[in-house]
């Protein structure tokens, strides 16, 4: 489900980002060729109006400047693009060539002052056409833009409002799986009979189960100061809390919660004590009232012995002597088995260690 709705979400950014890319590349692409245009036509017809303007500045002076003429002129030669203007060029260069001849003939002035009129006139035609055209070009791609982006808004229009709905399904379903999973994790921790608190990295609670619940209820604490508190309590040590049955005794245990290696928070659990407390202090008491009872019994049987071996009851033979004697060794080997017993029942009932209280 998860990745269903990641796929769904990748392929709407994507489609959005082709959308966007689509647009800025067909702009991107009429301004350069608008660009172009508009280079080609500086690039070319204003130079050969350039150099028709310093051939005639060139004719002006007395005598002319054959120098600057013929220079101009060969860079004309270069720069032929329009029809007609080849052949103008020509006649040009031709008149140029004679007046070179006879520099002082001004029909040859006359006529050479009239091809690169003709030459300037050509290239202005031709500016005013492709600006003309690059004019009507602009408007072609105006439109042209602007029907793309209506064409593409409409798309956007339509992808904005049938899109939510491929992912809210998805989304709702993944919601309420989990609330369905949270339901049945708080579900699982309440049927725990430990206490059970969770909460964040900013100390704030996630989760509280119904027992630990009932420990806040008996201590009269908010759920928050009940956090504080326990969180303030050492771990592995015994506990006395303060219950709705009386006072219990608890192991605190912390537990880290991670996610890829970064922690995520903490669960604090107490396991209650209380009655494995209760059966080994029991047992403990068992033991030692059993071994307190049997030191009088085992009393009567050493004196016993002893009345049997002193010789003013009477001379044991050798084999009773042997069986009285081995008597006698089982007896103190249980005496002292009992008062082992009972030192060792002693020791654990004065070293139980203290509690902490919440």
């Amino acid at each position: 489900m998860l990745s269903n709705l990641r796929t769904k979400v990748t392929l709407g950014l994507v489609f959005l980002f082709l959308l966007t890319l689509a647009i800025s590349m067909e702009g991107v692409y009429q301004i350069y060729k608008l660009n172009g245009d508009a280079k080609l036509i500086m690039h070319q017809n204003l130079q050969s109006i350039v150099f028709s303007n310093n051939m005639l500045l060139a004719m002006e002076s007395s005598p002319v400047r054959l120098d600057d003429l013929e220079k101009n002129l060969r860079l004309q030669q270069l720069n032929i693009t329009e029809p007609g203007e080849d052949t103008v060029t020509a006649n040009a260069a031709a008149l140029a060539k004679a007046l070179q001849q006879q520099p002082n003939n001004q029909q040859l002035i006359t006529q050479l002052r009239q091809s690169i009129l003709q030459l300037s006139a050509i290239n202005q035609k031709a500016v005013i056409h492709k600006n003309e055209r690059l004019s009507i070009n602009s408007d072609k791609v105006i439109l042209g833009l602007s029907v793309i982006t209506l064409i593409l808004l409409g798309v956007s229009i339509i992808f904005i409002f049938a899109y939510p709905p491929m992912v809210e399904k998805p989304i709702q379903v993944l919601m309420q799986q989990i609330k369905t999973d949270k339901t049945r994790i708080e579900a699982i921790i309440n049927q725990m009979k430990d206490a059970v608190v969770g909460y964040d990295m900013d100390n704030n609670i996630l989760f509280m189960n119904d027992v630990m619940l009932r420990l806040c209820a008996a201590q009269q604490k908010t759920k928050e100061e009940m956090l504080i508190a326990l969180m303030n309590l050492p771990t592995q040590q015994r506990i006395t809390l303060p219950g709705a049955e009386g006072y219990g005794i608890f192991i605190k245990e912390k537990v880290s919660i991670t996610t890829e290696g970064d922690p995520m928070g903490y669960v604090i659990v107490l396991r209650d004590i209380s009655a494995l407390e209760a059966f080994a202090l029991a047992k403990t008491r068992f033991i030692a009232s059993a071994s307190h009872e049997l030191k009088t019994p085992i009393s009567s049987m050493q004196m016993s012995i002893s009345l049997l071996q002193d010789s003013r009851t009477g001379t044991l033979q050798p084999n009773q002597q042997d069986l009285l004697d081995s008597i006698r060794e089982d007896v103190d080997r249980i005496l002292k088995i009992s008062s082992d017993l009972l030192g060792i029942t002693e020791e654990k009932i004065t070293s139980i260690p203290p509690s902490h209280s919440a």
